[in-house]
C-alpha cells in the first residue's frame, strides 16, 4: 500500500512511465492492500485457575495466562487443568480480544468416618456440617477437626475421581496432654489457629498434641494480636492478651461555620475547636463517641461508632420550636428516632413501628441494622440504614417501600435537599432521589453536582 501512495503522489515532471511501469505499481499496491486487510490480532486467554493447557484447533500453544496473535478467522479454542472440566469453544476473531474462562472443579461423593462428631469441621478452610455424606472437589483437600478435650485433627487427604474416596476422623481419648488457655482484654475476641476460627475468648483447649502452634486474635477496632508457642508433653501455657484500639479517620463535613465539642463514653472532652466549611479530620482509637455541633443558638447532637474510617454529614441547623406532647400511657418497645414536622411528633420504634403522641399507628415495625438518620420529607417518613433508604407514608397507615439499595458499597449518608434525598455512599458516588411521587433516581457526578443543587440550602 505505501508504493501505491507513492505512485499517486509523484509530481508531475516524474510521471514518465509506461503502461506496464504503472501496471506494476498498480498491482503492488493492490498487493499491500490486501495484506493490510489481513493482519493479525492479540488474543490474550486467561483462566481461573491459571496455569491451566491452552489450545487453539486441538494445537498446545502452551499454559494460561498467554498471548498469541491470529487472523481473521473462526477459532475452535480449549481449556484443559487436571482436576477441572475443560471448556471447548469456537470464536469469530476480528479484532484484539481478552478471553476468562473460568473452570468448574471436578466433584466426588465422599463417606465421612468417624468414632466422635466433631465440635468443629473445616474442609479448605470453610466450616461445614460433619454429613455423613460430603460432596468434595477432587484433588487434595485440607481438614480441620475439633472435639472439646480432644487434640485437634489436622490432615491432607487426595480424593481422586475414580477410586472409592472416604474421610475418617478418629479423635483419640488421651489425658495429661498439653493445655492452654487463652483470655484477651476486653474478652470475646475471635480465637483463629492456622487461619481457621475455633472460638471466642475466653477459651481453653486441652489434652493438646506437643508441637509448635500459631494462634490469631481478632476483634472488630482492634489489632490483630498473635500467639506463637511450642508445646511440650502435659506443659499448662496460659496467656491473657491485652488488645490494642486500632485507630481510624473521622471525618466531620459541615455546611456552616460553627463549634465542635467531641466527646468520649464518659463525656470526658477529646476536642473543642472552631469549624470553617473545610470541617475537621482526626484519627482516633475505635470507640463510641459523641459529637456536639453548635451554629449560633441551633445544635446537633450524634452518637456514633468507629470501627472503619468514616464520615459523618452535619446539616445545617434550624431553629428549634419546642412542643409539649402528652406521654401518658405510651410503652416503648426499643425507641431508636423521634422526629416532628409542622404538626405531630411521631416516635420510630424497633418492634411496634412508627406512631405518634395519640398512639395511632403509620407504619409497621421495619428490619434494619445500622441505622443512619430519619427524617421527614414531603409527607413521608425516610428512614435510612447501611444498605437501603425506605420511605413510609404519614397520612395514612401504610407499608415500607424500599426506594434505594447501594449499589456500590455501604450508605455514608442520607439528608433532604431541594425536594428530593441526597445518599452519598462508601465508594464515594452521590445519588439524587426524588422525593416527588415514586420516580426514580438519578445518579450525579460529583463535578456537576453544584450545578444542580444548592448547597446553600442544605
Amino acid at each position: 500500500m505505501l508504493y501505491f501512495c507513492i505512485f499517486l503522489n509523484i509530481p508531475a515532471s516524474y510521471k514518465k512511465f509506461n503502461l506496464t511501469s504503472k501496471k506494476l505499481f498498480f498491482l503492488v499496491g493492490l498487493f499491500f492492500v490486501i495484506g493490510c486487510g489481513n493482519s493479525k490480532h492479540k488474543i490474550e486467554i486467561n483462566s481461573s485457575p491459571d496455569l491451566a493447557n491452552a489450545y487453539i484447533d486441538d494445537e498446545l500453544i502452551g499454559l494460561t495466562p498467554i498471548q498469541i496473535n491470529l487472523s481473521n478467522g473462526v477459532y475452535a479454542i480449549k481449556i484443559e487443568k487436571k482436576n477441572y472440566f475443560p471448556y471447548l469453544s469456537t470464536f469469530d476473531i476480528t479484532s484484539n480480544e481478552v478471553f476468562k474462562f473460568n473452570l468448574k472443579k471436578y466433584t466426588k461423593e465422599v463417606l465421612l468416618k468417624y468414632n466422635l462428631k466433631p465440635d468443629l469441621f473445616f474442609i479448605n478452610g470453610r466450616q461445614i456440617k460433619p454429613e455423613k455424606k460430603l460432596i468434595l472437589p477432587i484433588g487434595r483437600v485440607d481438614i480441620f477437626a475439633y472435639k472439646k478435650n480432644h487434640p485437634f485433627i489436622k490432615k491432607s487427604v487426595e480424593i481422586e475421581l475414580i477410586k472409592a474416596s472416604y474421610l475418617k476422623i478418629n479423635f483419640v481419648e488421651r489425658k495429661g496432654g498439653a493445655q492452654v488457655e487463652i483470655d484477651s482484654l476486653p474478652p470475646g475476641a475471635k480465637v483463629f489457629l492456622d487461619g481457621v476460627k475455633i472460638g471466642k475468648t475466653p477459651v481453653k483447649f486441652n489434652n493438646l498434641y506437643s508441637g509448635k502452634y500459631q494462634w490469631q486474635l481478632k476483634m472488630p477496632g482492634y489489632k490483630d494480636e498473635f500467639i506463637g508457642v511450642g508445646l511440650k508433653k502435659k506443659e499448662k501455657r496460659s496467656f491473657k492478651v491485652k488488645l490494642t484500639r486500632d485507630k481510624f479517620q473521622l471525618e466531620l463535613i459541615i455546611s456552616e461555620k460553627g463549634k465542635i465539642n467531641l466527646y468520649d463514653t464518659n463525656r470526658k472532652m477529646l476536642l473543642s475547636t472552631d469549624v470553617d466549611k473545610s470541617g475537621v479530620n482526626i484519627k482516633l482509637p475505635s470507640s463510641k463517641y459523641l459529637i456536639e455541633y453548635f451554629q449560633g443558638e441551633n445544635s446537633f447532637l450524634k452518637e456514633i461508632t468507629l470501627l472503619s474510617n468514616t464520615s459523618v454529614l452535619i446539616p445545617r441547623q434550624k431553629k428549634m420550636d419546642f412542643i409539649e406532647v402528652p406521654m401518658e400511657g405510651i410503652v416503648f418497645g426499643e425507641l431508636l428516632f423521634a422526629v416532628s414536622d409542622e404538626e405531630k411528633i411521631y416516635f420510630v420504634d424497633a418492634e411496634k413501628g412508627v406512631f405518634d403522641s395519640s398512639k395511632n399507628i403509620y407504619l409497621p415495625k421495619v428490619f434494619m441494622s445500622d441505622w443512619k438518620n430519619c427524617f421527614i420529607a414531603e409527607n413521608k417518613l425516610y428512614l435510612c440504614d447501611s444498605l437501603h433508604v425506605y420511605k413510609g407514608s404519614l397520612k395514612k397507615k401504610s407499608d415500607w417501600q424500599e426506594i434505594y439499595q447501594a449499589p456500590n458499597g455501604f450508605i455514608k449518608a442520607a439528608f433532604p435537599i431541594n425536594g428530593g434525598i441526597l445518599v452519598l455512599s462508601q465508594s464515594g458516588d452521590w445519588v439524587f432521589l426524588s422525593v416527588d411521587g415514586d420516580k426514580t433516581k438519578r445518579e450525579i457526578p460529583w463535578y456537576s453536582l453544584k450545578k444542580e443543587i444548592d448547597f446553600e440550602g442544605v
